[in-house]
């Protein structure tokens, strides 16, 4: 089942991979996304919750030098953090931590920002230590399902902001 290192063609433009993704099952998007991209323009983030397992083995089976990206907000559960270390074992995955500005994450925690300002919460412990990884990235598997809010639910399969970079794959 695992793919080896398979010729690269040439990425078609993110519009066009709506229509060839969205008939596909998740295993066979992720092996046609890495006919069309190399591993190294591939983010793949996972926040290692309860959903995570199945998108995780995938990508173990198809491309399993990817690296993943986790997001530490250092407000995780000790539970959550035991899965990571579990799911990075069983899958043998490249897991590298994202952490926030010590700074910013101190004062988030000091004046409760999760409370009395979440997207500003959101934007110092999430959204910025992504920011910095992004860069070099076409296409972003995040793992997101459409089922969990109603933002999600009309994302589409590359999801995304017309000419936002990476584009969102699964």
């Amino acid at each position: 089942m695992r793919m080896g290192s398979a010729q690269v063609q040439s990425a078609p433009k993110p519009d066009s991979l709506n229509d060839r993704f969205t008939p596909l099952s998740p295993y066979h998007r992720l092996v046609q996304l890495y006919q069309l991209f190399p591993p190294e323009e591939v983010l793949v983030t996972s926040s290692f919750g309860t959903s995570s397992a199945l998108l995780l083995y995938l990508i173990s089976q198809v491309q399993p030098r990817q690296t993943v990206y986790f997001i530490d907000t250092t407000f995780l559960f000790p539970e959550t953090l035991e899965y990571k270390r579990y799911l990075t074992d069983l899958y043998r995955l490249n897991v590298v931590d994202i952490l926030p500005l010590p700074s910013e994450n101190a004062q988030s925690k000091e004046e409760q920002w999760w409370i009395n300002d979440p997207d500003r919460c959101c934007l110092a412990n999430k959204v910025l230590p992504l920011e910095a990884v992004k860069p070099g990235h076409r296409i972003w598997i995040s793992g997101l399902m459409g089922f969990q809010n109603t933002n999600r639910s009309h994302l589409h399969v590359p999801g995304g902001k017309q000419g936002e970079s990476p584009n969102s794959i699964l």
